[in-house]
């Protein structure tokens, strides 16, 4: 009874042990999943980040970050034929006289050289009587440096408001009769000039300023009524430059899908590189540390060698001193015995160590 007892207290203690080591094993097993899930979250999420990073150095290392400039016209009709002058440089050129010579590379620009662009000039003409019965008239454009005196390229082109009947005139005042009256619409024709097209930036000579003239046609001395105007230089990008630009959020995505496939891969491809790498050998490690500026070198291969000759110096003075217990011999000749053995010239792994063997040979002395 008593036996069967004990064979059921071994059962319960085995089956706590294995329960025990079961779930420790689970809770382990758990443990490490999820620092795998964490540590494979952070690499996905590392990845997105610097494919984002990535994208948007790309993007304004491509894109300009201004493509479009912008500048008012404001005409003087006190001359015969009314102008209009508009700079696009900075305030910082207009203010400093230093940069005001045109035939250096190093004059003032806003525009890099060779960078070619579209110029236009935008007219808000009212409908009035006096713009309808003057019929056609001319507009120039000049391309000027900063000193207003070179002029870099002249364009001129022909305009004149859109004709409207009477009958038609009459029909859109009476259908837009509420938003006039109110002020949300004018009665008023926007003109679109395109004066320059694809013009390239000068290396010598920089565009600095333009200049917009309005010339009557021939037999009229009369010019139109303006209510304002305005000149727009666009930057002409590249085919991947402009895809850019026009198809920003398009591109956007799918360039960031792209590299992060890209990292996810690398990263991916190296972590198996990393596990699937040949171990050095025991007898190939050879690490070197710096601390304190002396070099300490480890070599496996020589600690080996010294446990090798350690084991044959321990296997030699067993041998002899069981050969001084059978002959009486004295302890000088067991300690000398390897000694003669070396001078045999025997061959031993232990030559290439004296210190060990001095070392060795000592310790097993006292002891005997």
């Amino acid at each position: 009874m008593v036996e069967v007892q004990e064979r059921a207290r071994e059962v319960a203690v085995a089956l706590d042990d294995g329960l025990e080591k079961l779930l420790r094993g689970a809770l382990k097993r758990a443990v490490q999943g999820f620092a795998y899930a964490l540590a494979a979250l952070a690499l996905l999420a590392g990845c997105l980040l610097l494919a984002t990073c990535t994208f948007l150095v790309l993007r304004a290392l491509i894109v300009p970050k201004i493509t479009e400039h912008v500048k008012e016209l404001h005409f003087d009709f006190r001359k015969e034929h009314p102008e209009a002058l508009a700079s696009f440089l900075d305030e910082k050129y207009l203010l400093n006289t230093s940069h005001t010579k045109p035939n250096t590379p190093t004059s003032a620009r806003f525009l890099p050289a060779n960078q070619k662009f579209d110029l236009s000039v935008e007219m808000n003409l009212p409908e009035s009587v006096e713009n309808q019965q003057l019929g056609m008239f001319q507009v120039t454009a000049e391309l000027l440096t900063m000193d207003n005196d070179t002029i870099i390229a002249t364009a001129s082109r022909p305009a004149m408001i859109q004709y409207r009947s009477q009958l038609v005139q009459l029909g859109r005042t009476l259908l837009f009769l509420p938003f006039l009256v109110m002020g949300w619409s004018t009665e008023a024709q926007k003109i679109h000039l395109m004066m320059f097209i694809n013009m390239a930036e000068s290396k010598i000579l920089p565009f600095a300023t333009l200049r917009v003239l309005m010339q009557p046609r021939a037999g009229v001395d009369a010019v139109p009524q303006v209510y304002n105007a305005k000149a727009m230089v666009v930057l002409r990008l590249g085919t991947f430059a402009g895809l850019l630009k026009r198809w920003k959020w398009t591109t956007s995505l799918y360039g960031i899908i792209i590299l992060y496939f890209i990292f996810v891969y690398t990263a991916g491809f190296y972590l198996l590189l990393t596990m699937f790498r040949k171990k050095p050998s025991v007898g190939q490690m050879s690490d070197q540390f710096h601390f304190g500026g002396l070099n300490m070198q480890t070599q496996t291969n020589r600690v080996s060698q010294e446990r090798g000759a350690e084991l044959e110096l321990e296997r030699i003075l067993q041998q002899d001193q069981l050969a001084k217990e059978d002959d009486g011999d004295s302890l000088d000749e067991a300690t000398n015995a390897p000694d003669i053995r070396w001078d045999r010239g025997e061959d031993s792994e232990t030559d290439n160590f004296p210190e060990l063997r001095q070392r060795i040979i000592r310790d097993r002395g006292d002891a005997y």
